[in-house]
């Protein structure tokens, strides 16, 4: 059982998500920011050399960027973040495992396209980075057998699977007025998902 506290504190930041926002009428490569990162994480673990083994882990954290005299957070924060690793000896040398992985949707601004001459041209509506994206988990799955060659080699199959949830990812968020937007009357907000992306996979291991 393990409990971690961190603050990372940095000065002059290339950090373009923070410095060329929304918002910012002009801005240069040469900008920079400054930004800090603190919280705890828990953890709690199992040696995978056990029958049964595994870890659990959860961080509760904040990055915040300062640009122009202004804090806020930084794009890519994630409040809550959770992990859950499994690992399990069937006998007769296969072992499966499992892996969850779940974090808190990113901070966002809201940003109304309301220009029908230049639709790309976004205003930023209230304070930035004000609101979340949705949350996010994924599963990966792992499956391994194992055979020994003479006295200490050995050649393992495995199969595994990245993300077999197909769980997709909500990465942006924004609204446009109907002319923008080519709906018949009123605002239309909505998230921009990417995914799923799922990538599974077979190997080969071996060692002497």
């Amino acid at each position: 059982v393990g409990l971690t506290g961190f603050h990372h504190w940095y000065s002059g930041l290339t950090d373009l998500t923070a410095t060329c926002t929304v918002g910012v009428k002009k801005c240069s490569i040469e900008d920079r920011a400054d930004g800090r990162a603190y919280g705890l994480e828990a953890t709690v673990r199992r040696p995978l050399t056990e029958r049964v083994g595994g870890m659990v882990s959860y961080t509760l954290s904040r990055a915040e960027r300062t640009s122009r005299g202004e804090t806020t957070l930084a794009d890519f924060d994630r409040t809550h973040i959770v992990h859950l690793v499994i690992g399990v000896d069937l006998g007769r040398r296969w072992h499966a495992g499992a892996r969850l992985t779940a974090y808190s949707g990113r901070p966002y601004s809201l940003v109304a396209f309301e220009d029908s001459s230049d639709p790309t041209r976004g205003t930023l509506v209230g304070r930035r980075n004000a609101l979340r994206r949705e949350a996010f988990h994924r599963v990966d799955l792992r499956l391994e057998k194992r055979w020994h060659i003479g006295d200490t080699g050995w050649v393992s199959f495995v199969l595994e699977g990245m993300n077999v949830t197909l769980q997709k990812e909500t990465v942006d968020f924004d609204c446009r007025i109907a002319e923008v937007a080519g709906t018949d009357s009123g605002l239309s907000c909505g998230g921009q998902e990417i995914g799923p992306i799922s990538i599974p996979s077979v190997g080969v291991s071996g060692g002497f």
